[in-house]
């Protein structure tokens, strides 16, 4: 029952922004603003953030500049790059983050980091896993190609899977090989 709950707040939050953005919409297109603005449009990890799960991430440009998409990993950190770029402002160079409307490298790893969540001890009190940075209670997750993969500080590998869903065009080797070839990216990182 309480699935059925969530599922139906789900399909009633996603039918609400999706109305919220028509509104958006028209409103610039009826205001003459549509074309000389950047329309973007994207959401947050459902319920429970993951970095493994895909979200949207939609853009509507200006005119007919750019049509397409972009089927490589990508991320939100892509969009300051990419509105800048389109607004014809130099990216500076501290700023992460790829322009999505230029060539990218098929094989880009998306490196995220996260701690394990707190629990609930014996005696109802939180205990938290610790807070010392690159711990054995925090993760790297890495995003390559069309698999995911979760280490542990100090880099050890605790899961591997394909994502749901990709589109990446980049075929990882065996799984062996493209462990080996990750851990030693992110060696290099660290």
């Amino acid at each position: 029952m309480l699935a059925d709950i969530q599922s139906e707040f789900l399909d009633d939050a996603i039918r609400d922004f999706d109305s919220r953005v028509a509104q958006i919409y028209a409103a610039l297109e009826q205001a003459g603003k549509l074309e000389s603005t950047i329309l973007v449009v994207t959401t947050d990890h459902p319920m429970q953030y993951k970095s493994t799960l895909r979200i949207p991430l939609l853009m509507r440009l200006p005119g007919t500049s750019a049509t397409g998409e972009v089927a490589e990993n990508v991320q939100r950190l892509d969009l300051a790059p990419t509105i800048l770029s389109l607004l014809k402002i130099p990216v500076p160079a501290w700023m992460e983050g790829q322009d999505l409307l230029q060539d990218i490298p098929p094989d880009r790893m998306i490196v995220t980091t996260s701690t394990r969540a707190a629990r609930v001890g014996e005696e109802g009190q939180w205990i938290h896993p610790g807070s010392r940075p690159f711990g054995p209670h925090h993760l790297i997750t890495v995003l390559y190609c069309n698999r995911y993969f979760v280490f542990q500080f100090p880099l050890k590998l605790l899961v591997s899977e394909k994502i749901k869903g990709t589109t990446s065009p980049c075929m990882a080797g065996s799984d062996s090989t493209t462990v080996d070839a990750v851990t030693q990216r992110l060696q290099r990182l660290l």
